[in-house]
């Protein structure tokens, strides 16, 4: 019953990756998957007591030998809403007691957060990174020592800082601890909430130890390279907790609670006779209130938390009863006065829908009957009715599973069981039917039905509604037997298919003992599943489970009959000869050499000292060039014909491209075949990669060469794309131009306004791999636009200042000195409302993001 427009990263469920597809014949669809995204150890810090902090040692069998320039590189992002995240994110210890630490300090008055330590001191390494970085994605953290010059060298993606004199010259063999350790004089339990993944270190340029900390479970995760074990304490990995539920709270009522589930602040209640339970999704904290009188709450009741009112509505059925409980004062409006009989709803689907203001309960079961009734109770006037509906599409049925569409016009109503008379004598069976029913005109629609399978199942109460990607997710079990399991699946709102995800729960199924639901958190991205059994003594057990998104996938169940198994030994014949005669036109073909064609990855931009400011012409307002790529707001590439020809592209063609092209463009001479392989083709073997590589490969060459001006080499050893740049226009190479002149003027700032205008970079695409890409231009962006704010001129133009204001915003919704900024800028104009309202509206999404209170006021920023 819960909707949510999922990110774009999110369609697909962001960390697993389809990295292939082999049709055969159109009859076959095989899906590769890989957990690689999902990866990490995940730090207990300053949240949890010093005993149950997290604590990884990679030199737990003995001191890692490091002879000659090595590196130490991993990701890190941090636990979002966290009170305080001090803590070592590593020390590097050499056998004389030498060390190296990196250390953050949320309250650092100088702005700079990270520290490098060196031994007894503070190095010249020290930087800050934007805190929505570091709660939102993964940063990729290096350290570099070159032993000859006894240098050393840190980079984040947004920093390149190093420092000489280190002292490390004589030092080869290291101890190498991340967050907590009970290392000799270097112990320490100060761990700020961190999450890390994909440990490497290289020595002379050759990778010698490599932990992607991918594991499901266990304290000695394995490098993977020489087989050594690290060793972690009170470890909590990232990629058990996307395939695997645990149970995150027990309990136990007296009497018959019903469920119900605030999206907004990420809650589970349960509503008991004396108690209303609430339960944090976030700190897995609960609380309990207590009522003035206790509540008499029959078996088949039902909760519903309504976001129009911030209230919670618990409804028996037959007796047409509404009772609301009012979150901000605590109190019920009226008791219930119920007769002693059972319900006859038992398991029917309910909905709020903000469209019309009113409640849906749809079928349900009692005395022996099914029901197809669809009762709405309109919330303003509170007033009951039956809508009157066209018959047979929605048959009789309880233990079905319901949601809305994100514009709150359709609810969807997915499997069940019951029969087609609605009497339970007369051969009832499991519903697989989807069908719509329409707010705007109370009718059914029946979109398919799924493929019955080996065994038959029903679902929980909710379904969970994915409108941009089309996708639903529910919970499923067996309904035949007593010592059912629970199950989530995935599927396709557009055509019978879904695959089941993560494990299984535990659950006691009697229908009226038993309840189950499930909801979605897109904040902390967790399912939660929710369980009651209540007991002949009138004890229900409560049981509230969660599980990570995006949740590793199990079995494809794409509900299309299996061909025969000629047509598979078909499928792989041709499949051998077409990469067969792949190969050997690849090894044929001869390179086209162009040496007029100017390779993209050595562009000279212009010499600072020739440009006196940045003349608009490097943001030209219609280019005179036949071929136009835009990569500032959705990737589009038009031809010489002015057709747009990005649309060809498959995503995996498309991913690959811009995989190429962006390194070529920012990172200068490319990428290398290892690198697409680690990316694209992750946890495949190497010859499966390399084949796939080389499919690919020859695949994009041959849509780039239509173009006629694109050229896919790889002269250097690195993949890279050159591009004749006297006849294609490129946004991002005016980009570069802009933000690598170090001219600070009104124009520099109009030139970007000009390039950004389409939204952010490549801003419906989402890859773990761009994420740098993006967050080091949001940083760049930022940086620009800031420091036209800080000139004179700037303050003597609000209306500027306000546009400076918006952009930024665009990048970082929380920044602190845009909001200022734009609030003076109002107040400057006399649209002192307004400027109120920017205020309102940035606190709020500031307590949303870091669950903290902003810690300036209106008046104060106003009057500063």
């Amino acid at each position: 019953m819960i909707n949510f427009n999922w990110p774009s990263d999110c369609s697909s469920f962001p960390g697993n990756r389809c990295t292939a597809k082999l049709v055969f014949i159109g009859l076959i669809f095989i899906s590769f998957l890989s957990y690689g995204q999902n990866n990490g150890l995940q730090f207990s810090g300053q949240n949890a007591v010093q005993d149950r902090r997290t604590s990884l040692d990679l030199s737990f069998e003995d001191d890692l030998c490091l002879k000659g320039n090595f590196e130490l590189s991993f990701d890190l992002f941090f636990s979002p809403k966290q009170r305080d995240y001090y803590g070592y994110v590593f020390r590097l210890i050499d056998q004389q007691g030498y060390n190296i630490d990196l250390l953050y300090d949320q309250k650092s008055t100088n702005g700079q957060n990270f520290k490098l330590i060196l031994g007894n001191r503070f190095s010249k390494i020290a930087f800050n990174l934007d805190t929505g970085i570091l709660l939102s994605k993964w940063t990729h953290f290096s350290l570099k020592y070159n032993r000859e010059k006894d240098l050393l060298v840190w980079s984040d993606g947004y920093h390149t800082l190093s420092e000489r004199h280190v002292k490390l010259t004589n030092s080869e063999c290291f101890k190498i601890l991340f967050g907590a350790n009970h290392f000799k004089r270097f112990k320490t339990t100060d761990v700020p909430a961190m999450n890390i993944r994909d440990i490497r270190i290289l020595v002379n340029e050759h990778l010698n130890f490599y932990w992607p900390l991918d594991e499901l479970e266990g304290s000695s995760p394995l490098d993977r390279v020489s087989g050594r074990k690290a060793k972690v304490e009170n470890p909590t990995w990232i990629n058990g907790n996307h395939s695997k539920w645990r149970m995150i709270k027990s309990f136990t009522v007296k009497g018959h609670p019903s469920t119900a589930f605030n999206l907004n602040k990420e809650q589970v209640y349960v509503v008991a006779p004396n108690y209303l339970y609430q339960f944090s999704i976030q700190d897995e904290s609960m609380d309990s209130v207590s009522y003035d009188a206790p509540r008499n709450l029959k078996a088949g009741n039902q909760s519903i938390y309504n976001p129009l009112s911030n209230d919670i509505y618990n409804v028996f059925i037959d007796q047409k009863k509404v009772s609301k409980y009012n979150l901000a004062t605590q109190q019920w409006n009226q008791p219930y006065d119920l007769p002693k009989r059972l319900t006859k709803y038992w398991h029917a689907n309910k909905v709020i829908s903000k469209w019309d203001s009113a409640l849906y309960v749809f079928g349900g079961y009692g005395q022996l009957m099914y029901k197809d009734s669809i009762q709405r109770y309109d919330l303003k006037n509170k007033v009951w009715s039956e809508v009157k509906v066209n018959k047979g599409v929605f048959k009789p049925r309880y233990l079905a599973a319901s949601g809305i569409s994100a514009n709150g016009e359709n609810i969807f109503i997915l499997g069940g069981y019951g029969s087609n008379t609605g009497q339970q004598m007369l051969n009832p069976e499991n519903y697989y039917d989807l069908v719509t029913f329409s707010l705007k005109t109370n009718t059914f629609k029946k979109v398919f039905e799924l493929q019955r399978p080996d065994q038959d199942f029903v679902f929980a109460a909710s379904l969970i509604i994915d409108s941009a990607a089309q996708k639903y997710y529910g919970l499923i079990f067996p309904n035949d037997k007593f010592n059912s399991e629970l199950k989530l699946v995935s599927g396709s709102l557009l055509q019978p298919t879904y695959q089941i995800l993560g494990n299984s729960i535990p659950y006691l199924f009697h229908d009226i003992n038993a309840y189950a639901d499930l909801f979605y958190c897109p904040v902390n991205k967790k399912f939660i599943a929710i369980t009651l059994f209540t007991d002949d003594d009138h004890v229900t057990t409560v049981k509230i489970y969660a599980i990570d998104s995006p949740v590793g996938t199990g079995s494809v169940l794409n509900k299309i009959k299996r061909p025969p198994y000629y047509l598979y030994l078909g499928g792989i014949l041709l499949l051998m000869v077409g990469l067969g005669m792949a190969l050997i036109i690849l090894r044929r073909k001869k390179v086209r050499e162009d040496s007029a064609l100017p390779i993209v990855g050595m562009i000279e931009l212009p010499d600072i000292a020739e440009v006196a400011s940045v003349s608009s012409d490097l943001i030209p307002s219609a280019t005179s060039k036949p071929i136009q790529l835009l990569l500032f707001g959705n990737l589009q590439l038009f031809d010489e014909e002015a057709t747009e020809v990005s649309k060809q592209l498959s995503p995996l063609l498309k991913e690959l491209f811009l995989l190429i092209l962006l390194h070529s463009l920012r990172k200068e001479g490319g990428i290398s075949a290892k690198m697409l392989d680690e990316i694209l083709w992750f946890g495949k073997s190497e010859r499966i990669a390399r084949n796939n590589r080389s499919v690919n490969i020859a695949k994009l060459k041959s849509f780039l060469d239509r173009l006629n001006r694109f050229r896919l080499n790889k002269d250097s050893g690195y993949w890279r794309i050159d591009i004749d740049l006297e006849f294609v226009d490129v946004d991002y190479i005016h980009y570069l131009k802009v933000v690598q002149s170090q001219t600070a003027s009104e124009q520099k700032v109009r030139n970007l306004f000009e390039l950004i205008k389409r939204g952010p970079l490549l801003q419906n695409l989402e890859f773990d791999w761009l994420d740098g890409f993006k967050s080091e231009l949001s940083h760049e962006i930022i940086d620009v636009l800031l420091s036209q704010s800080r000139r004179p001129e700037t303050t003597k133009n609000p209306e500027l200042a306000i546009q400076l204001a918006d952009y930024v915003f665009s990048f970082d919704p929380v920044n602190e000195e845009a909001v200022i900024l734009k609030c003076r800028a109002l107040g400057l104009l006399g649209k002192h409302a307004l400027a109120k309202n920017t205020f309102d509206r940035f606190v709020k999404d500031y307590q949303s993001i870091y669950g903290d209170a902003f810690k300036r006021t209106f008046r104060s920023i106003m009057q500063e």
